[in-house]
């Protein structure tokens, strides 16, 4: 009894952890290679886009982080065969849809949306089976319930999506009734980031840039 007593490890709160833990080869463990976007600029400063990590698209409206995005998880469905949830928020599910089918067919989505017509019925088909068919969406009727949204997100992490989309963070609280949107951001954020630790989905992330209220208009 002595010696198991004397031999019991010294108690630490979990999450410490002492530095002659770390062993070189923690240190020279290369992290792993993403997957590669439509855009080499972008590879070059990421080195792709990762499952179980957060990528944060950040600009002010009209910028086209939506369009970026969706760029991007296209390419993940149509080059890379992931499984992929976009989650629009802005947007009725149709329209959603239909950026990736007038992506797949190299027509500006507005054109598309106004006229139909400009694409054969049968090239809508084809891309709806090259994209569309092969990933999940989310459908909303205005008002979303934080807490219920945060557990539909785990549930597509948990049924194999390997990325989600979410356009945008600031529209999950926009229908509720908070004091403090930055915290409830935060909040959110910390749930997200659990979920992705967790279950090793890929989440991007769009945030819109609020304006600072100064006498210059541009900032």
């Amino acid at each position: 009894v002595i010696t198991l007593i004397r031999n019991t490890p010294k108690y630490a709160p979990e999450g410490i952890v002492h530095g002659s833990t770390i062993s070189i080869a923690d240190i020279l463990r290369a992290a792993p290679e993403g997957y590669d976007t439509p855009f080499a600029g972008l590879n070059d400063k990421l080195h792709g886009v990762r499952k179980g990590e957060i990528l944060t698209v950040c600009a002010a409206s009209g910028i086209g982080k939506s369009t970026l995005v969706t760029e991007i998880a296209y390419d993940l469905v149509v080059r890379h065969g992931l499984k992929v949830c976009h989650i629009a928020l802005e947007n009725v599910l149709e329209a959603t849809a239909a950026q990736y089918v007038a992506m797949g067919c190299n027509v500006p989505v507005s054109r598309f949306r106004n006229d139909p017509s400009c694409i054969e019925e049968s090239d809508v088909e084809a891309a709806l089976a090259r994209t569309v068919h092969k990933m999940y969406f989310f459908k909303h009727f205005g008002s979303i319930d934080t807490h219920e949204f945060k557990s539909k997100l785990l549930y597509y992490a948990r049924a194999g999506v390997d990325f989600i989309v979410l356009d945008h963070l600031s529209m999950v609280i926009s229908g509720s009734d908070v004091a403090n949107e930055r915290k409830e951001i935060d909040k959110i954020m910390t749930d997200l980031a659990s979920m992705v630790v967790e279950t090793g989905v890929g989440l991007i992330n769009v945030v819109h840039l609020k304006r600072k209220e100064t006498g210059n208009k541009d900032k």
